[in-house]
């Protein structure tokens, strides 16, 4: 038996700009789009915010969101480069501030799990961009 990704997403309330977790449900009679989950109901998110978990997580067990700000440690070599997840054709990626990019998983294939030792989630491209330029 395969494992299942857990399909979840993330968005910033419209409200409060509170963080949202649930089911996502794009684009209702009046263009709103919602998040769901039996703990919270039904919120308007800024769609803007939303990203979806990638069904994975950093080397603190964190999970790890489209939109996330992560470094890789330099353990094995690597710089403080900080990247941001996104996906694109068909993997989840991290982009970094100059076009780079490094796989993270992609799509039916095995997870690059011995990267995720040296991964560590430090913010979101929402609450703090500057992340992107910073040098550690």
């Amino acid at each position: 038996m395969s494992d299942m990704r857990t399909i979840r997403f993330r968005g910033k309330s419209s409200r409060d700009g509170e963080w949202f977790f649930g089911n996502l449900y794009d684009k209702d009679t009046k263009g709103n789009t919602h998040i769901m989950s039996l703990e919270r109901g039904c919120l308007v998110i800024d769609p803007d915010t939303v990203g979806e978990f990638t069904g994975l997580r950093d080397k603190n067990g964190r999970d790890i969101y489209e939109g996330d700000i992560y470094w890789r440690d330099p353990a094995k070599g690597w710089s403080y480069q900080p990247y941001c997840v996104d996906y694109c054709n068909g993997a989840w990626i991290g982009k970094d501030s100059d076009g780079g990019w490094l796989a993270l998983i992609e799509e039916d294939s095995e997870l690059l799990s011995n990267q995720l030792d040296y991964i560590e989630v430090v913010g979101n491209i929402h609450d703090n961009p500057e992340l992107l330029n910073a040098e550690r």
